[in-house]
């Protein structure tokens, strides 16, 4: 290794380069977990509100039923390939912000295969709910977090904090991305204030391959008075419109402690190279110019700084595995993976603290005086 290579300083100078390492380190640590735990409050809100609608359209009536004209119409359009009568509920799960809500949907007891199948959701354990009976396949995520079994009693009779109306015996359980529960449409309409109502309330509107926009686009058409229409990219819209202010929370938060940190490792490596002013002033009078002199502090910057923002991003990622194993997964919280948004919550860390330290660095090696350095003067 050269003597005067960056990883030479490193390594002679173990303990000065460690106390700056750490910092670094420790300032991406925060700010992508941070930036993990908000991403599993926006990402849970996604998954309840927005997820199921990448697979199908809910038509949900304006009034007490959807008109049989407006039924026809949807049913009879090319791009329709099923449309499915269902009902939407939502049973309390716990988060790390408090309790939120899983999708729960009835439907006919024939149509849950398929429907589970459109979905990418399966049967892990047990069954599906028999035809006419007040039972529920739930979902792994809501097993978990309230610490339920199969056998157990769920719903508003048994548990009035719960969200779920009605009571049901838990006879599955379910698996997938979506984390959705299912009973059938016959006995939760009976739970409701639907159940001498005539008609549908809603429906789950499947469009053939390659077709959901264009379906979409038509069943936006249909008269507000009379059915509301909930489609993917209008309801995916809307949400990445209601977390830009988590989003700024989390940058507001960020700027603070880089601001502070990068002032910090800056001043530390002020004084650092202050310390070192007679090597440079050696260096200088061995031939080094100022542009040479500054091209080897850019490198050692430029090295312990992306160095510590690898280590701080690796330890984020093993710190949240280790939190979703022991700690969120048993409590039914799922924590996202890092991901490009954690990465640019953390990019501007090493690279303002860079930027500050190499300002400093560069005003005091463009008054360097050699002769005075050397002759200790300086």
């Amino acid at each position: 290794m050269p003597p005067l290579s960056t990883g030479m300083y490193f390594l002679r100078n173990r303990a000065r380069v460690f106390s700056q390492w750490l910092i670094i380190v420790l300032a991406v640590l925060e700010v992508s977990t941070v930036g993990l735990l908000t991403g599993s409050l926006a990402s849970g809100i996604w998954l309840n509100l927005v997820a199921p609608l990448q697979y199908f359209t809910e038509v949900v009536a304006s009034g007490i039923s959807i008109p049989q004209g407006i039924a026809q119409r949807i049913a009879a359009q090319p791009d329709t390939a099923a449309m499915l009568p269902i009902l939407a509920n939502q049973m309390r799960i716990n988060t790390l912000t408090g309790p939120s809500g899983a999708n729960v949907f009835s439907l006919a007891a024939a149509d849950q295969p398929w429907f589970l199948k459109e979905i990418h959701e399966y049967l892990v354990a047990g069954r599906l709910p028999d035809p006419g009976q007040n039972e529920i396949a739930v979902p792994e995520l809501v097993m978990r977090s309230r610490g339920l079994h199969i056998g157990d009693v769920v719903g508003q009779k048994v548990d009035p904090n719960g969200w779920l109306p009605g009571k049901w015996q838990i006879v599955g359980v379910l698996g997938g991305k979506l984390e959705v529960g299912i009973t059938t449409y016959s006995a939760m309409l009976q739970t409701t204030a639907l159940a001498d109502v005539p008609g549908t309330t809603e429906y789950a509107v499947f469009a053939r391959p390659g077709r959901a926009a264009a379906l979409d686009n038509i069943l936006s058409t249909l008269p507000l008075a009379e059915v509301r229409v909930y489609t993917y990219g209008a309801e995916e819209s809307a949400f990445q419109q209601d977390v830009r202010s988590l989003h700024l929370l989390v940058w507001c938060i960020n700027i603070v402690t880089i601001a502070v940190l990068a002032i910090a490792t800056g001043l530390l490596n002020h004084l650092q190279y202050l310390q070192r002013m007679e090597e440079f002033g050696v260096l200088a009078a061995l031939g080094y110019g100022v542009a040479r002199l500054v091209r080897r502090a850019m490198m050692e910057v430029a090295a312990l700084t992306t160095l510590s923002w690898i280590t701080g991003l690796a330890l984020s990622a093993i710190g949240a595995a280790a939190l979703q194993r022991w700690l969120f997964g048993p409590r039914g919280v799922v924590l996202p993976t890092l991901d490009a948004r954690d990465l640019m919550y953390t990019v501007p860390i090493p690279v303002l603290m860079a930027g500050f330290t190499l300002l400093t660095v560069i005003r005091r090696l463009h008054g360097l005086d050699p002769v005075s350095v050397v002759e200790r003067r300086g």
